[in-house]
């Protein structure tokens, strides 16, 4: 009663007043919540005036295209600026989006004491791999003691020794498989994407585990289509214009690896993803799939522990896995400290799926890409034929594959342009990030500390007509580095061209050369793309092997969408092929 006699006794010039300061209050504290912008540098001029910033328009974006890397892209082009920020956190500091080449370099390459891993990157791999390199910054001091874990395994000697004859042996059981398909399928087309991912998992399986038959996917696969034709199953439809083989059941290591890595999408499209995969693992299908891997690895490494060498010795030829490496890296550690080795903690569990996950999902997403870049290329297809047949004229004329040291020592330079051509064109994964540690700037504008900027590896410069940057905005030491790289030409540079790659000597030599333009595929610097020369490995094998057996033929527009699919990388929602086997 008090209260209400008291209100009553207010004027209602009091009242008045005290709700204007409400109102007021509110509206200074809608302002303060708007998105600051970075001064002098572009953005969304809507982005300023709601509080979501360029929340809507990004969800709005990948609701239409089912996918959300592409927009930060098309930020740079709409508003015509190398650098640009977006408002894409709420309450949250503006991200900043480079497109320009020649400064992305100088930064990830030259400035990596000012640029580290972001929160956001770390964080995409922290749900699965929190103990992997992925997860960390370079300045922890964790890094450096994870990187010698691995040390060994992108040598030259690891790699042809180890990981090439295991390539090899997986690609050529997915030749077998394809030759099969060719028989049953006449040049109708089938589903090519599935028979990749099997066997890259199948690959990068062999080269940290080492994978027998029974359990390799693609050979599982290729012994069912020999029992069904055996048995007079008939594989094609009257009236169907593709051909949907069986698909054999997957072990269920091999399943639970793939469960692990497509949920790792959450990571990258998800704004807080270390809670969300949390939230993923309490299902019963992603915990079963974790508990699946977790006993694979425990029994792969007691395998491995069996395995090296009692001396500690690095004797390879008896080595022949990555984890046996690790192991051995571990036990030489334990020794120099004095202490007994630890062959099961996480840092070796996590950094040996962390090597499974990237050896597999980018390599598949870039095969997926590339059998569609070659079969709307038959010029180029022709040309890289010729040229393998030319330089493995010995099993040409002995009507054999090219045995794996011939693949690995032979100088192609149009294999080597067909490869770096995929690589620029496919892009899987489109987008690195970094945070500013130390108030700097980028193209002459001031950068905060602790602002996030995102790295366009496929924007322009690369992919798209390069936007204009004035000389003088550059560092020092991108300045620098004007002349050292080319630059594509605006009317081609998003066709598929694998000659953009080859100089051409007075005598009509070709050679293959990286530095005619733009490439950032692997990013670059210390933190570039730890598994490059794997990669480079394995493309190899597979372009040889698969352009040596097979002419891609055309596929029809229907069977081409260019709808994709985000998990680690990002993938081709579907890659039909239409296979003619070539005469050896």
């Amino acid at each position: 009663m008090s209260f209400i006699l008291y209100l009553s006794s207010m004027s209602w010039i009091e009242l008045s007043a005290g709700g204007l300061s409400i109102v007021l209050l509110l509206f200074c504290l809608y302002n303060l919540a708007l998105p600051k912008p970075i001064p002098g540098i572009p953005y969304n001029k809507n982005a300023t005036k709601r509080l979501l910033g360029d929340l809507p328009d990004l969800i709005e974006y990948q609701k239409k295209n089912g996918q959300q890397r592409k927009w930060f892209r098309l930020q740079n082009q709409k508003l015509n600026s190398a650098i640009s920020q977006v408002f894409v956190r709420p309450f949250g500091k503006p991200r900043i989006v480079l497109t320009d080449f020649r400064e992305m370099h100088d930064i990830l390459g030259k400035r990596f004491k000012e640029f580290d891993r972001s929160d956001r990157a770390r964080e995409a791999f922290a749900g699965i791999i929190p103990h992997q390199m992925l997860s960390m910054q370079t300045v922890d001091p964790r890094f450096k003691k994870h990187r010698e874990l691995m040390k060994d395994l992108m040598t030259p000697k690891f790699l042809h020794q180890n990981s090439a004859p295991e390539i090899n042996r997986k690609v050529n059981t997915l030749v077998k498989l394809w030759h099969e398909k060719c028989v049953h399928a006449n040049e109708l087309p089938f589903d090519g994407k599935r028979d990749i991912q099997r066997a890259t998992l199948d690959v990068i399986t062999a080269t940290s585990f080492g994978l027998d038959d029974e359990n390799s996917a693609t050979k599982r696969q290729l012994d069912d289509m020999l029992a069904r034709s055996n048995a007079g199953v008939k594989f094609t439809q009257p009236g169907k214009k593709v051909v949907d083989f069986p698909i054999h059941p997957l072990t269920k290591e091999l399943d639970a690896t793939l469960t692990i890595v497509e949920s790792s999408a959450v990571g990258f499209s998800s704004p807080m993803p270390r809670w969300h995969y949390w939230i993923l693992s309490q299902f019963p299908y992603l915990k079963n799939a974790a508990r699946i891997r977790e006993e694979w690895t425990r029994r792969e490494i007691d395998k491995a522990v069996a395995a090296i060498p009692k001396d500690g010795s690095e004797n390879t030829l008896a080595m022949r896995s990555a984890l046996e490496f690790m192991v051995l890296r571990e036990a030489a550690a334990a020794q120099k400290a004095g202490r007994p080795p630890r062959f099961h903690r996480r840092r070796i569990y996590d950094e040996l799926f962390g090597f499974i996950i990237a050896g597999h999902d980018t390599t598949a997403a870039t095969l997926e890409w590339g059998v569609r870049y070659i079969a709307d290329a038959p010029h180029a297809q022709a040309k890289l034929r010729s040229a393998l047949q030319n330089a493995f004229s010995t099993a040409l004329a002995e009507h054999r594959q090219p045995t794996i040291d011939e693949i690995t020592s032979t100088s192609i330079p149009y294999l080597d342009a067909v490869i770096e051509e995929t690589l620029r064109h496919s892009v899987v994964l489109p987008i690195v990030s970094r945070v500013a540690m130390k108030d700097t700037t980028i193209l002459g504008h001031a950068i905060p500390k602790g602002t996030f900027v995102f790295f366009i590896l496929n924007g322009p410069s690369l992919m798209k007509p390069a936007i204009e940057v004035p000389e003088t905005a550059r560092s020092e030491a991108s300045q620098g580095t004007k002349n050292r790289y080319g630059e594509w030409r605006a009317d081609d540079i998003e066709k598929f061209l694998p000659e953009r790659w080859i100089d051409v000597d007075d005598k009509g030599v070709e050679t293959f050369n990286a530095l005619k333009g733009p490439f950032m595929t692997f990013g670059s610097g210390p933190r570039g793309c730890y598994g490059r020369r794997l990669a480079y490995l394995q493309l190899r094998i597979f372009w040889v092997l698969l352009i040596w057996n097979f002419e891609f033929l055309p596929i029809d527009p229907e069977l081409r969408t260019q709808d994709v699919v985000e998990h680690v990388g990002v993938e081709p929602c579907q890659s039909y092929v239409r296979l003619r086997k070539v005469a050896l």
